[in-house]
């Protein structure tokens, strides 16, 4: 995987800090989704959230959906049917995880971190920390889209305009020059 730069004047350090969240073991409360989520925003932007209590298999309880109950509260707008090319660093989706102890619950128990060019980090139970493609399952299960009201807008929007004459070899570029001028004195 090519490293993910990102570098905006916005960002403490002005680059996106993450690789150090990488290859954590799970532990609910200590190292999870939302720790990790936690410690993004605050290593990058100094956005700070609360370590709120979040005790093991929560999603199986009655009528405590953390993930949906809480973003308006913490800030984040949800972003209505975006494409790939909507996303910026820092927007966080949502994901609906099912468990096979009560596959009939559907509960927003999951969220990963858009890092940029398709990219997510994640901690799903179970497994190391990670970054990985946000694609198949991850996609498949997502529910929400959120982007944070304080986070800058990070995509690029420089247009990249492409000039043919650059690609053309110089002799070649020196005879379509020539003529072209030879045609504008006709």
């Amino acid at each position: 995987m090519a490293d993910i730069i990102i570098e905006h004047e916005a960002l403490n350090g002005g680059k996106l800090r993450y690789k150090h969240l990488i290859g954590k073991q799970f532990a609910m409360g200590k190292n999870d989704c939302y720790s990790i989520f936690r410690a993004v925003f605050d290593d990058n932007l100094n956005i700070k959230f609360p370590n709120y209590a979040r005790p093991n298999d929560w999603w199986l309880e009655e009528n405590l959906n953390y993930y949906v109950d809480r973003y308006k509260k913490e800030g984040f707008q949800l972003l209505e049917d975006p494409s790939l090319d909507d996303l910026q660093p820092f927007d966080v989706m949502l994901i609906a995880i099912p468990d096979p102890r009560d596959l009939k619950r559907i509960v927003t128990n999951h969220c990963a971190i858009y890092l940029g060019d398709g990219m997510v980090l994640h901690h799903r139970m179970g497994t190391l920390s990670s970054v990985v493609p946000y694609r198949g399952v991850l996609r498949n299960l997502t529910t929400h889209i959120v982007r944070h009201k304080d986070v800058p807008d990070l995509r690029d929007k420089t247009l990249k305009k492409l000039n043919a004459m650059d690609y053309l070899l110089p002799h070649k570029r020196e005879l379509l020059m020539g003529a072209l001028n030879e045609s504008g004195n006709n």
